[in-house]
């Protein structure tokens, strides 16, 4: 038979145990901590995850409140954005992490819950035009001296208020004016934070030539029928010329209004030689000099090669047209 004594010894070593086991299972928090949670019932914040220390005041000393305080209740809201963090969730995630909820005191914490909202800013306007200018610009042809840019529709896209960067994705359409739809990036810390796409109006501007007369098709153009204008070339349909070089001379592939644009594809070397037209061949060898005559075997524009006949010796040469009615082949 177990002795009083001995039977108290044992009692009071499975009173040990189960304080043992207990303290395991559950991490209560100390009557002389008298730790206290102080619940806003609106809380702003700028991190990205909601820790309880963020959400209250932890009021109290201990190990206890430094856990407390870590406490993680998930992602916090998008920037600029808010959430509600019911009371529910709130003691939910407490007991998940072993807080006894009896040994604590709860303040401001009602059944409506808190409303956390992060820190945000509204991404510039400017800062997104700066950018798609300097895109913009690096793709203009070089006969483009300004440009003018329009946003059709600006999203509203709120971001951290910490530094970001933006960036163009991808554009696949070679032509950078006129109405543009743009894919835009944004980086935060070089991690890409949020994708949208932007719309534009892009105007361009240039010193071009226009016909200050009416010009006919296959008019041989000269200086006095052209003059210099600065205007909007966005909606021109291909390359304008922007140089009296490239038109004075040239032949006109289709009629020109007064005042319409010179665009390079309407224009053309003018046909200097035609086919069966008597020609003089010069020959060149070396510094020997001669001249013979020939008959052209086709059209040729200056600097054109085309086939002649020697009208000496009936022979088939290539020659370089070099003016009305001249060409010249050069011997090595």
């Amino acid at each position: 038979m177990i002795s009083y004594k001995r039977r108290s010894v044992v009692v009071m070593q499975i009173l040990v145990l189960f304080l043992i086991f207990f303290s395991i299972v559950c991490v209560p928090v100390d009557a002389a901590e008298k730790v206290k949670i102080i619940f806003n019932p609106e809380v702003i914040i700028s991190e990205e995850r909601m820790l309880l220390d963020h959400l209250a005041e932890i009021d109290g000393e201990g190990p206890t409140v430094e856990r407390l305080r870590t406490i993680d209740f998930g992602p916090a809201p998008s920037p600029g954005k808010y959430y509600t963090l019911s009371q529910g969730s709130i003691h939910a995630v407490l007991r998940q992490m072993k807080i006894d909820l009896e040994q604590i005191e709860i303040i401001n914490l009602t059944s409506t819950g808190i409303i956390v909202q992060r820190v945000g800013v509204l991404l510039e306007e400017e800062k997104v035009l700066s950018t798609i200018y300097d895109y913009i610009s690096s793709k203009l042809p070089y006969y483009v001296e300004n440009v003018e840019i329009n946003l059709r529709h600006f999203p509203e896209i709120w971001v951290p208020s910490y530094d970001i960067r933006l960036e163009v994705r991808r554009y696949t359409n070679n032509r950078n004016w006129g109405f543009m739809s743009l894919p835009m990036t944004v980086f935060i810390n070089d991690k890409e934070y949020t994708r949208f796409t932007i719309s534009l109006d892009v105007r361009i501007f240039g010193t071009v030539f226009v016909a200050s007369q009416p010009i006919d098709r296959l008019e041989i153009i000269t200086q006095d029928m052209v003059e210099e204008k600065y205007l909007d070339i966005t909606r021109l349909n291909g390359e304008p010329v922007f140089e009296l070089k490239d038109v004075v001379d040239k032949q006109a592939k289709r009629s020109f209004r007064l005042d319409t644009v010179l665009i390079n594809n309407y224009l053309i070397e003018p046909k200097l030689v035609h086919r069966n037209d008597q020609v003089t061949i010069e020959v060149w060898a070396g510094a020997i000099h001669v001249q013979t005559f020939g008959k052209a075997l086709s059209d040729g524009a200056r600097d054109q090669w085309i086939w002649i006949e020697n009208l000496s010796s009936g022979k088939k040469i290539q020659a370089r047209v070099i003016d009305i009615g001249l060409v010249r082949v050069e011997l090595n």
